[in-house]
């Protein structure tokens, strides 16, 4: 039940934002966006969620302890060991990271950072080890040494994706493993606060603060007693939404092979199938 009205106040929360319209970037309409996200997003979370009350409780706590054996430390340490590996050879490979070219005064960015597709593998390996470390700590398994390095390497990436998935796997995770009292709930609450002002700063460093406004429309019904870096905040959190609603209606009506399977691929075996079918 916690976690039912928590992702519906959550996502609320982003329809009420959505509303304000502070920035021209969010361009649809409001009363859209809400049924997007209650139809699309809400709906379908707490069905699924209230179907998994049905199963019977002794099943349920069987299978919670068949996962133990699936973050054991040889697994564990296989998946770390492989992350460290694959990021030496990026940073060697593209000489650095962004936190450095940064502080170099290098121009590139995020984006140009990683080995293409393997990247993508590599940053998912990383928010499962995140979460992963970070359940062990809450139960005394394992120290907050590797979860801190674990969050300090999506700094030093520049990477406010990085940052908002962890923090958000985390919370549920919290939620689900800790008891909820004031003062666990005062701990979410600043650590909450402490994530708006990490996510802002990164994306003020890498952007330029004073030039926020303008990067992204901001409107003048934005609230002036809302720090600017707040801007980053506020953008990230509602143009995710702003992209999906928008690709509502746009179906894909060609069913042929492979365009129907195609995007399922990684972006090099695609290009193959297409270069291949020209």
């Amino acid at each position: 039940f916690p976690v039912t009205i928590s992702f519906f106040s959550l996502w609320s929360m982003i329809v009420l934002l959505y509303s304000f319209k502070w920035s021209d970037v969010l361009v649809l309409d409001s009363g859209f966006v809400a049924y997007f996200v209650y139809c699309f997003i809400v709906f379908p979370f707490v069905i699924g969620y209230s179907f998994s009350y049905l199963v019977p409780i002794n099943f349920r706590r069987d299978f919670r302890k068949a996962l133990v054996p699936l973050i054991d430390d040889r697994r564990l340490n296989f998946f770390l060991i492989f992350f460290i590996s694959v990021t030496t050879l990026e940073i060697i490979l593209y000489k650095g990271f962004p936190l450095i070219w940064f502080l170099v005064g290098d121009a590139r960015g995020y984006a140009d950072y990683g080995i293409p597709t393997i990247h993508g593998l590599v940053n998912a390996v990383h928010l499962v080890l995140l979460t992963i470390y970070f359940y062990k700590a809450l139960k005394g398994e394992s120290s907050w040494i590797i979860f801190i390095m674990l969050i300090v390497w999506c700094v030093m990436m520049f990477s406010r994706f990085l940052i908002m998935i962890a923090i958000v796997q985390c919370l549920f995770l919290y939620m689900q493993c800790v008891k909820i009292k004031l003062s666990s709930l005062c701990k979410v609450v600043l650590l909450f606060f402490i994530f708006f002002w990490l996510f802002g700063y990164v994306g003020g460093v890498r952007s330029g603060i004073d030039s926020t406004r303008e990067f992204f429309g901001i409107t003048d019904s934005y609230p002036e007693f809302l720090p600017p870096l707040f801007i980053w905040v506020y953008i990230y959190l509602l143009s995710p939404i702003n992209n999906l609603a928008s690709w509502y209606g746009y179906g894909n009506d060609d069913l042929s092979m492979p365009n129907l399977f195609a995007t399922l691929f990684p972006s090099f075996i695609r290009d193959l199938i297409y270069s291949n079918e020209n």
